[in-house]
């Protein structure tokens, strides 16, 4: 059963009349006949009783009728549907990203996407920045948000963005002797028990961390090791440490924690990169990559604004 044969067969049924069908579907009468003949042989019943004054409904013609718009129907969303995803206004996008990124980034970045694609369909796989290659160069994902991926090291063309870049923030516990301050020196906590995501959540963003310190003049004294990043937030307000975390970390507002801004000469934002396979980039994956182009708007946190001093 073709679609031509239900397209003909409705046309027929709205005008009841096999010329004003014609003309309808801008095709000879001739043609048209055959279709209804052909699509009567295929269903084995006769769906129109025709006469020399009249075309009307045969009951399994007037049964039928109903299924045969709903086939249209939904024939003509099928092709919308391609045609959506051709375009890359609609689709399945797999995308990774590193769990630091998980509460800044990633939020804008999907609100940007959504902005300018509403029907995108959005599969998430949390992956460190090296796995995320190994998951594009083995199509597991269409694109990540990495912190510093070692591209050199990929075996592929690797497309990249570089995102807005994250602050850290320093996090203490509430009842901290620095816990009322707006902005301070990284050094004030140079004689404080550390908190520290552990080596396997790690990698650059802790290593980072050892880096801002070394300039500022010491070295972590690490009391404590958390599992994950947003995990480093339970032993601070325990009272168990300090710690920096990036600015999406620090914006959760866990109960007994302060978040306290870094002097400018302390800081070193936390570097984040859109990274694809350049051979393989869709219409989805360009339209992420143009989102990403977009200014990405915090979620009211003030600390970047914050006057310096106390």
């Amino acid at each position: 059963m073709e679609l031509r044969h239900l397209k003909a067969f409705v046309a027929v049924a709205d005008e009841l009349h096999f010329s004003r069908a014609a003309d309808r579907l801008q095709m000879a009468q001739s043609p048209l006949s055959q279709r209804i003949r052909t699509l009567e042989a295929e269903l084995g019943v006769r769906l129109f009783e025709r006469t020399n004054r009249r075309v009307r409904l045969t009951p399994a013609g007037e049964r039928i009728l109903g299924e045969a718009r709903a086939t249209l129907r939904a024939a003509d969303a099928t092709a919308r549907a391609a045609q959506h995803i051709r375009d890359g206004e609609a689709g399945l996008l797999r995308l990774g990203f590193v769990a630091s990124a998980a509460f800044l980034r990633l939020p804008q970045l999907l609100r940007a996407l959504r902005g300018g694609v509403p029907a995108v369909e959005v599969e998430l796989l949390r992956l460190n920045s090296a796995d995320q290659l190994h998951a594009l160069e083995e199509d597991r994902i269409d694109a990540g948000i990495a912190r510093v991926p070692p591209v050199a090291d990929a075996r592929f063309e690797v497309g990249t963005a570089a995102l807005a870049p994250e602050p850290f923030l320093a996090v203490v516990p509430s009842d901290h002797r620095l816990a009322t301050r707006r902005r301070i020196a990284l050094a004030d906590l140079a004689d404080e028990p550390w908190i520290l995501s552990g080596p396997a959540a790690g990698s650059e963003l802790v290593r980072g961390i050892h880096r801002m310190c070394a300039r500022a003049g010491f070295d972590p004294d690490v009391a404590h090791e958390a599992p994950d990043l947003p995990s480093v937030m339970g032993p601070v307000a325990g009272g168990l440490g300090v710690s920096l975390v990036p600015l999406g970390i620090a914006e959760l507002g866990v109960p007994g924690v302060s978040a306290i801004a870094l002097r400018a000469e302390d800081q070193s934002p936390l570097a984040t990169t859109l990274v694809w396979h350049a051979q393989r980039g869709g219409p989805l994956v360009r339209a992420l990559v143009a989102a990403s182009s977009l200014p990405m708007r915090g979620n009211g946190f003030s600390y970047s604004r914050a006057p310096a001093g106390r």
